[in-house]
């Protein structure tokens, strides 16, 4: 399989903090890659890197084999990776609609082609009966589904999930899994979940990489992670 995404040799310090250290990544074409690690281990860091919050201070991020060190967020998501985050940020007086819109607009020229468009990103996400409802009124399951048809209609590849399943509830989790599994099916589009749930990832992921204070521990399969002893000893250990 084609591999989209390479972080190479990535390094990144805060003034006299590592955050990253020397950690590769990869990602192949409709793939759903886990990311998980303790708090601090570089999750959100990496994250921010490939989406060029960050510039890293070591490294190549390439994407498709283009270099992407240096372009700014827009220049990157225009190129086909979006993420969403943990914390949605909805325009709250907003209808539910209009807020989709807004981000179809980065690929539609017309509002009424991006209108089109969201209403049918909408209906694929279980959102089509709120298109008139204030984004401020969604419950947290929803602002979630809301922010998934944002990133979708901005036609991204590569979609980076930042702990997408934040504050759901078991029922919902399991529809929010299970909508990331048709996106994937139906749209190609590769995933990278960034997730504390650890049962979530084991669940959706084709593969999962582990980080520990900034460096990459272990990288294989549900099955291999949840029985590596070094994964076990930092991580899973404390969670399951």
């Amino acid at each position: 399989m084609n591999q989209i995404l390479k972080v190479e040799g990535v390094t990144k310090t805060f003034g006299g903090i590592r955050a990253l250290y020397r950690v590769d990544l990869h990602v192949v074409e409709k793939e759903i890659l886990g990311l998980i690690g303790p708090n601090g281990s570089g999750k959100t860091t990496l994250i921010n890197v490939i989406t060029g919050v960050y510039k890293p201070s070591e490294g190549e991020v390439l994407y498709n084999e283009e270099n992407l060190v240096g372009l700014s967020p827009h220049q990157i998501a225009e190129k086909g990776i979006v993420r969403t985050f943990q914390l949605t940020r909805p325009f709250g007086n907003l209808s539910v609609i209009d807020n989709v819109i807004v981000g179809s607009l980065l690929k539609s020229n017309h509002i009424r082609e991006a209108r089109e468009k969201s209403i049918k990103t909408l209906e694929m996400v279980g959102l089509g009966d709120h298109l008139h409802v204030l984004s401020k009124d969604l419950t947290t399951g929803n602002r979630k589904r809301l922010e998934l048809a944002r990133a979708l209609t901005m036609e991204p590849s590569l979609m980076l999930l930042d702990e997408s399943l934040a504050g759901l509830t078991s029922a919902e989790m399991r529809e929010n899994l299970a909508l990331l599994k048709k996106i994937r099916s139906e749209r190609g589009i590769s995933m990278i979940v960034v997730e504390h749930v650890v049962k979530a990832v084991m669940d959706v992921s084709d593969r999962i990489v582990v980080l520990d204070a900034g460096e990459k521990i272990a990288e294989g399969d549900p099955q291999f992670i949840a029985n590596n002893e070094k994964v076990i000893e930092v991580y899973l250990g404390k969670v399951m």
